[in-house]
C-alpha cells in the first residue's frame, strides 16, 4: 500500500516507473528508498520515504541530504525528495528551509504538502469541506493526519479538550465518499500507525453519514 502511494505520487511529479528498494518496518514506522527518472528529460532522482510514529529529526533528514551529496558526484543534476510522514521537528524543518533555499532540486513533502497535493489533484476532498460535512466537533481539532489503507484514503484528526488540549476522540473521515470502512478502524485499533493519532485509538470514534458514532469496544 505505502509502495503503491508514493509511485503514484511520483508519477505526478513525472517519474512514470520508479524503482523500490525493500520496505523497512522499524520501531518507528515504515519507510523505503525509492530511485526513477524523468520520463521526458531523463534526470534521475532519488527519494527517502519515512512514515513515523512521530516527527522526523534533523539528524535523519541530513543524512539523507549527505546521501544525495555523494550521489551527485557522479550525476550533478540528480534530484532528491525527502517524503516525510507525518512531518519534521522544529530543528528539522529548520534544515529544509535553508537546504530547499540554497539547492533547487532537493524538496521536503509532509503531511500537509501531500495533502494539498493531493486536493490538487481531485485524489481527496479539501480537509475544512470535509468536516464541515459532518456532525460538528465538540472541542478544537488537530492538524489532520493521513491513513492509508487498501480500502483508499483517509483523514483522522483529534478532537481535544477545551481547557487541558489532552485528547477527548480521535475522528476518522473518508478522504472521498460518504463512509469509513469498519475495518480501516480495526487497522488502526490493532496497530501502532504511522500517524500523530497512534497515542490516542484508546478513544477512537469515526465518522459516518453525517454522525459521529462511537467505535465498537476493542
Amino acid at each position: 500500500m505505502f509502495e503503491h502511494f508514493v509511485a503514484n505520487l511520483l508519477n505526478d511529479f513525472g517519474y512514470q516507473k520508479p524503482t523500490f528498494g525493500d520496505l523497512n518496518n522499524t520501531a518507528d514506522g515504515i519507510e523505503i528508498d525509492v530511485t526513477g527518472s524523468l520520463e521526458l528529460t531523463g534526470q534521475r532522482m532519488i527519494a527517502e520515504c519515512k512514515a513515523w510514529s512521530s516527527p522526523i529529526s534533523a539528524k535523519v533528514l541530513l543524512s539523507f541530504y549527505g546521501k544525495l551529496g555523494v550521489q551527485r558526484f557522479k550525476n550533478p543534476d540528480l534530484v532528491g525528495f525527502f517524503i516525510a510522514i507525518p512531518g519534521l521537528t522544529s530543528s528539522a524543518r529548520e534544515q529544509q528551509q535553508e537546504l530547499e533555499l540554497n539547492d533547487p532540486q532537493f524538496r521536503v513533502m509532509n503531511t500537509e504538502v501531500i495533502l494539498k497535493h493531493l486536493e490538487s489533484k481531485g485524489r481527496l476532498g479539501s480537509v475544512g469541506e470535509i468536516i464541515k460535512s459532518y456532525a460538528p466537533p465538540v472541542g478544537p481539532l488537530s492538524a489532520a493526519a493521513l491513513l492509508i489503507s487498501e480500502d483508499g484514503l483517509f483523514l483522522a484528526v483529534k478532537e481535544l479538550f477545551e481547557d487541558s488540549k489532552m485528547t477527548r476522540r480521535v475522528l476518522v473521515y473518508p478522504g472521498s465518499g460518504s463512509s469509513v470502512p469498519y475495518r480501516v478502524i480495526e487497522m488502526l485499533r490493532g496497530t501502532r500507525s504511522a500517524d500523530p493519532v497512534a497515542d490516542a485509538l484508546a478513544a477512537l470514534w469515526f465518522a459516518r453519514a453525517r454522525t459521529i458514532a462511537p467505535a465498537r469496544a476493542a
